[in-house]
């Protein structure tokens, strides 16, 4: 389960992919605010692979094929879940995560920058393996 992620910054400074290979080599085309929230997501994880499993949200997966993180990113609905490991269970910052007996724990977004705050939680998420 190998992707290929290449992105960079266009001459407008801003982030852009050019391709995003997924599961069944099908392409992976973020909106823009997608693209947003996966560039601060891998500026946290470094490399990770991600797909379009569902129309709901983008799936990202650690190099072992860990799902770790799920991202929903349109004007409507900011979100993304992620399997939190048991070191940040109290943390305070997912103190308003309503399930928390379930894999993914849901964080809602007000804004896509709200991402960077949970940048370790992340990261640790990143490094479950199976």
């Amino acid at each position: 389960m190998k992707g290929t992620i290449n992105f960079g910054i266009d001459e407008n400074g801003k982030f852009f992919f050019d391709s995003l290979t997924q599961r069944y080599n099908t392409e992976v085309e973020p909106t823009e605010l997608e693209a947003e929230a996966l560039a601060l997501i891998i500026e946290a994880t470094g490399p990770v692979n991600i797909y379009r499993r569902s129309d709901a949200y983008l799936t990202i997966c650690n190099e072992s094929g860990n799902d770790f993180c799920r991202l929903k990113a349109t004007d409507r609905a900011k979100w993304f879940s992620l399997e939190v490991p048991a070191e940040y269970q109290n943390d305070s910052l997912l103190a308003n995560v309503k399930n928390k007996k379930q894999r993914h724990w849901k964080i809602q977004l007000q804004s896509i920058d709200d991402i960077v705050v949970y940048s370790d939680i992340i990261k640790a998420a990143s490094l479950i393996i199976y």
